[in-house]
């Protein structure tokens, strides 16, 4: 008898062990986000958001303030030097001149590149969806002032590989959400991915 009661205190003991050891802390699941994306050269992703009027699309980032943003109404291209806005609706491209000298922290290149530093986890926990999908789901707070503007952000993650599938973010008490699909890092892309090449329909209005 005293053997059975043994061999279930063992297996209770390992058991447990097992069970903690796979068992993350918000600062452990943080430092692998941060190894993750803190130093990435280039991202790109599709969005939708449930909180607009079916806001969607698809962004790509560089370091070096080149991004391409394409969604239903609008495209904006910006190479690092040379910013186009394409109004789809209006059929008007508006050309102007990045102006380096006054980045806002808001700006795509500190907010996709520079944007982690700035946090802190607060908060981590687990879900599972309807299809019996897991994520973690880390609470980000500013280490200072409010970052951006931002109050606190909710970022949901893929448990094995650590991709990003959603970020909620809460700014001036209301909530932004975005989903993200076909999340790619690091994939090296030429100049011209950054330029808009007209169709010479557009109406162009120059303010360079």
């Amino acid at each position: 008898m005293k053997r059975i009661y043994f061999s279930i205190l063992v297996l209770f003991v390992i058991s447990f062990g097992l069970i903690y050891s796979q068992t993350l802390n918000k600062e452990e699941v943080f430092k692998k986000l941060l190894d993750k994306y803190g130093k990435m050269k280039s991202v790109s992703f599709k969005f939708t958001s449930p909180d607009g009027k079916n806001l969607g699309g698809s962004l790509i980032a560089e370091r070096g303030n080149k991004y391409v943003i394409d969604t239903r109404d609008r495209d904006v291209y910006c190479n690092g030097e040379t910013i186009w806005n394409h109004s789809i609706s209006d059929n008007d491209v508006l050309i102007s001149v990045f102006d380096k000298s006054n980045i806002s922290p808001m700006s795509l290149e500190s907010f996709f590149f520079n944007f982690l530093e700035l946090y802190v986890p607060t908060e981590l926990s687990e879900s599972t969806s309807s299809l019996g999908t897991k994520s973690f789901i880390i609470q980000l707070s500013p280490k200072g002032e409010k970052s951006y503007d931002i109050d606190d952000v909710k970022i949901w993650i893929e448990p094995k590989n650590y991709v990003i599938k959603s970020v909620k973010l809460k700014i001036a008490g209301k909530i932004q959400t975005l989903n993200i699909e076909d999340l790619v890092l690091d994939k090296n892309y030429p100049d011209k991915t950054f330029e808009y090449v007209s169709t010479g329909k557009e109406h162009i209005i120059d303010f360079r």
